[in-house]
């Protein structure tokens, strides 16, 4: 059966399948969400939480690229 959208489910499932690989990549996707949720389509986060959750996606996603994939 072929789907005409996706779901934001099937992404948190990937995050939750590389996670096994990547370990901390679920804790920044969910973060990452986050940030676009309510900061971009409810625009409701203040300069603190963007800080706080903007710096758990870079610092998971340095260390990742700079390990050996």
């Amino acid at each position: 059966m072929k789907k005409k959208r996706w779901k934001a489910e099937l992404l948190f499932k990937a995050a939750e399948e590389l996670d096994k690989i990547f370990p901390g990549i679920w804790k920044a996707w969910k973060s990452a969400w986050f940030l676009h949720v309510y900061g971009f389509h409810e625009m409701s986060l203040n300069k603190e939480i963007i800080s706080v959750e903007s710096n758990i996606v870079k610092t998971r996603l340095f260390e990742i690229l700079r390990s050996e994939l």
